[in-house]
């Protein structure tokens, strides 16, 4: 290797300090050798950056690189406000060093993209509704904190996927349409409808059966689908809720405490101020709800999905959350005070905990 560099002669270190290039400046041949042969020389391409050189409070030099057109080298100066090279170092291969930083930042952006990517191919699958799946700019923002975010290059790295038929993109969400393969649809399940009479009926019978009185009957709502019904300030204490789909339901204050709501799903359901004390929800999925300050505490949520929910001051003290996922949900502010995150070990302190409080 042959190559021009600057020595320091019978030094006992090499002195380095952290400088940070803040602009990049070709240089025609002449202006180069003329900056290179003549540093303390005032020139018009120094001064027209000088407000940018100096050293910040941090002690980092804040420099401009002066790149030769045609050739590898480079100066790097700090003229601290001046129109001369007042603080300079030689770089025989400034160019080279330029490119391979770049590239390494490259290489970091694509790898965030490529993460974004998969994530949300795996939340796609897991969480569409009737084979679609939707995430806005804001909800990639906020849960990924990406440095630099190509929204164009992400819509044509997902529409070269195999899960996905068609993704549109309109400048604020994505919409993603799953191929066949992938898409789960609600046809497969074979949900049973419920007029607005018949749930009436079931909540007044339910009622009457948790006082015990005549005419009582449990409230089973196992593989209903019920949409747009207002439960609020009910009680449904025990009701049984497994394998079903409440949609655009009301459950503001509603009480679920011993309710069994196994592989269940709540889509854009307000569950605000809810109380489910020793609720089973194994299995289930809250799309879109609302559950701020919750009462969810002695439940079981082992394998159960949040996604784009509101779970701010809710508690799941004492609760199992094994496998739980939590899709573009914040639950910083929830209370998890005592939580199990084996379902067995939880259930079997749960049996003899009951067993103690028998005798």
């Amino acid at each position: 290797m042959f190559l021009q560099t600057a020595f320091n002669r019978n030094e006992q270190q090499a002195m380095t300090e952290y400088c940070s290039v803040e602009k990049v400046v070709e240089l025609a041949e002449n202006e180069f050798n003329l900056l290179k042969n003549n540093t303390m020389e005032s020139m018009s391409f120094i001064a027209e950056h000088a407000e940018m050189m100096h050293k910040d409070e941090t002690g980092i030099s804040r420099c401009v690189l002066f790149l030769h057109q045609n050739h590898d080298e480079g100066i790097i100066v700090n003229s601290e406000g001046t129109s001369y090279a007042k603080n300079f170092s030689y770089l025989p291969k400034a160019r080279t060093l330029l490119l391979a930083d770049e590239s390494f930042t490259l290489q970091q952006f694509m790898k965030s993209m490529l993460s974004i990517r998969n994530d949300i191919i795996a939340k796609a699958i897991d969480d569409q509704d009737e084979g679609v799946f939707r995430i806005d700019l804001d909800e990639i923002h906020k849960f990924y904190k990406p440095k630099i975010l190509s929204p164009t290059l992400l819509h044509e790295m997902l529409c070269d996927r195999i899960e996905f038929a068609t993704v549109e993109f309109d400048d604020e969400e994505f919409i993603m349409r799953l191929s066949e393969e992938y898409a789960m649809h609600e046809e497969d399940v074979p949900y049973r409808g419920l007029t607005k009479e018949e749930i009436d009926v079931m909540v007044a019978k339910h009622i009457l059966w948790l006082y015990d009185e005549p005419g009582g009957e449990q409230a089973d709502f196992s593989g209903c689908y019920v949409s747009n019904y207002d439960f609020s300030y009910r009680s449904l204490n025990s009701a049984i809720m497994n394998n079903a789909k409440f949609v655009n339901c009301n459950f503001t204050s509603t009480e679920l405490c011993f309710a069994n709501a196994e592989y269940s799903k709540f889509v854009e359901c307000s569950l605000i101020r809810m109380t489910g004390e020793e609720m089973n929800c194994k299995g289930t999925k809250f799309k879109g709800c609302n559950l701020f300050s919750s009462m969810m505490t002695h439940s079981n949520f082992t394998d159960a999905l949040f996604s784009r929910c509101v779970v701010g001051s809710a508690s799941m003290t004492n609760s199992c959350i094994e496998n739980t996922k939590w899709n573009h949900t914040s639950y910083e502010d929830v209370s998890f005070g005592n939580y199990s995150e084996d379902e067995q070990e939880w259930l079997d302190e749960s049996e003899n905990e009951s067993m103690g409080m028998s005798f």
